[in-house]
């Protein structure tokens, strides 16, 4: 019975391992190879305080989870400005270090012999001793890391996350501080990771390197991988099918000489074929999306409704302008000393042709490309340097040609995580869970109300990726309404679309103008500038060659020759 106790032990300690990376690697989407790194931290900084320092265990958890939480916070630094496969390598190489640092400081760590005679805990007076002691309060603590877990996938925090590992543009053009979130990730990944180490450090009595290598850390991101990505549960059932595979082989009477190559090639097996036909793992994320479409009535009501203007809401905008605006790429000057006004309660149209800097100039006004020369200011307010993030929450935000929605959010969450000011967002909010609470259920109201505004109230809980692309461009719209910005950039909004869609689009586009609000298109389409922008700007090689009303632009010959390389 003690065996199998054990054995239930270590799917405990294990899971909550796994639950740990969950935090990054499904949560945040980043994938690091160093999370047994924090494992370790968590163990040898109980086994250093309680055998060469005297301290009790609870003390020394405490400070091994603090400086694991410093450390992560640490790593996540350099991490801040890669992901994919440079993150991976700047995981792996910290592993590296940490995994040569356990092996070699034998004064500290006793190198490669490892810590022996680690006193057990004492819990209310009782010292644990064996595994049946240790499993009641195993199971505990996994238990409150899953309640841990599941209250962050389903905070602003959690949803904050998911839209950097569903596209990090994106999460930028929403507002989102993508450096804080992901140190955050990061410290809150590795604080679990060393609270399951310190347990481990106790229950054990014993640890060397080896339990904290590169290996280790493989185990655990296919724990995380076979159990579910972003699931709370998940990890810590793939924690329980990893350990258990195992006992499941010495019970073929197959020699341990044997069961050894054999386990890994299992593990190879079973992540192959998790990949292939199971990618989010054996529970998957899931986000509750409780009405599924009805397709065709769904359509006709997004065709067939027009769309109210959502209130604006905020302070008069502001005008937008740049002086003397450049950018060069190599000896390219897309856009050349070009002077531009985006005036409040109008639209502004950005037309020419291919190759013209419109893009270019939109993305600068965006702040997706750096000035090279030149000043953008957002009434007095110089924002030329101003990061992304920072200009939404001023009042500048965008749309993307593209979409770059958040497939795997529903159309709800889409809308509610672009709200500005979201009470829960960071770490230190989640402990006032009913203001948090109630943040959520006042922002969701209104991301409804956005949604209906919009003419999508009957998508709110579908998956973006399920919309048909009208809807989909809707969804954007509603998304960039939801910042609340008083300054709309929309990149080629009607490109794609069906004329009933597009009109449905731009009606929305000219009602925010009129509401009140500086609205800049940039648009191919001439039918869709004359019908959506009071003014229009003409670019060609980079500057801005002509200014007036859209009928204004269309009727002058030079410029038709120009726009359809006629001249």
């Amino acid at each position: 019975m003690d065996y199998w106790l054990h054995i239930g032990n270590l799917i405990c300690i294990f899971g909550v391992l796994a639950i740990s990376l969950n935090f990054v690697m499904g949560f945040a989407g980043l994938l690091s190879l160093g999370q047994a790194a924090f494992f370790g931290f968590g163990a040898y900084g109980v086994a250093i305080l309680m055998t060469k320092e005297g301290w009790s265990f609870w003390p020394a958890s405490l400070v091994a989870m603090c400086i694991a939480l410093a450390l992560g916070a640490l790593l996540a630094v350099p991490a801040l400005r890669v992901r994919d496969e440079y993150l991976i390598v700047l995981t792996l190489a910290f592993q590296f270090v940490v995994s040569g640092l356990l092996n070699n400081l034998n004064g500290l760590t006793n190198g490669t012999t490892g810590i022996y005679g680690i006193p057990h805990p004492t819990i209310l007076g009782h010292r644990l001793l064996q595994p049946g002691d240790y499993f009641p309060y195993s199971v505990v603590l996994l238990v409150l890391v899953l309640l841990l877990a599941t209250w962050l996938s389903r905070s602003p925090f959690g949803l904050a996350l998911r839209t950097i590992r569903e596209d990090e543009t994106a999460a930028r053009a929403v507002g989102k501080n993508i450096l804080v979130l992901k140190l955050e990730a990061f410290a809150a990944a590795a604080a679990v990771a060393a609270i399951a180490g310190a347990w481990y450090a106790g229950y054990s009595s014993f640890i060397s390197p080896d339990s904290f290598n590169l290996d280790q850390s493989i185990a655990i991101v296919a724990m995380v991988a076979l159990g579910g990505l972003g699931n709370p549960v998940g990890p810590a059932v793939g924690a329980g099918a990893i350990i258990l595979l195992p006992e499941f082989l010495r019970r073929l009477s197959i020699s341990e000489q044997t069961a050894a190559p054999l386990r890994e090639a299992v593990y190879g097996m079973a992540l192959a074929a998790a990949m292939a036909f199971r990618p989010t793992g054996a529970i998957g994320e899931g986000f509750s999306l409780r009405g599924r479409r009805r397709a065709a009535s769904a359509q006709a009501d997004a065709r067939t409704s027009a769309p109210a203007s959502p209130a604006a809401a905020g302070p008069p905008a502001l005008l937008l302008t740049g002086q003397g605006v450049s950018k060069h790429f190599g000896g390219v000057r897309a856009v050349d000393r070009v002077e531009i006004e985006v005036h409040p309660g109008r639209v502004l149209g950005l037309v020419g042709p291919n190759g013209a800097g419109k893009t270019t100039l939109f993305n600068l006004l965006a702040g997706a490309l750096r000035v090279d020369e030149g000043l953008i200011r957002l009434g007095e307010r110089e924002i030329t340097r101003t990061p992304v993030h920072r200009r939404v929450s001023l009042g500048v935000a965008r749309t993307f040609q593209d979409v770059r929605l958040f497939s795997n959010l529903t159309a709800l969450q889409n809308v509610a995580v672009a709200l500005p000011r979201p009470f829960g967002e960071h770490m230190h909010q989640l402990a006032l869970i009913p203001a948090v609470l109630r943040d959520q259920r006042a922002r969701e109201t209104e991301a409804r109300r956005i949604l209906g505004a919009i003419g999508l109230g009957h998508a709110a809980d579908v998956a973006a990726h399920e919309l048909s692309y009208a809807e989909q461009k809707l969804l954007s719209l509603a998304r960039l309404l939801a910042t609340r910005a008083r300054v709309l950039l929309l990149d080629e909004p009607g490109s794609g679309l069906d004329e009933h869609s597009a009109r449905l689009l731009y009606d929305e586009v000219r009602r925010q103008g009129e509401a009140g609000c500086t609205v800049c298109v940039v648009e191919h389409n001439m039918d869709a500038i004359l019908s959506v922008a009071d003014e229009a700007v003409f670019m060609d090689q980079g500057r801005i060659v002509a200014r007036g009303t859209p009928r204004e632009l269309i009727g002058r010959p030079e410029l038709a020759e120009i726009y359809f390389g006629t001249r």
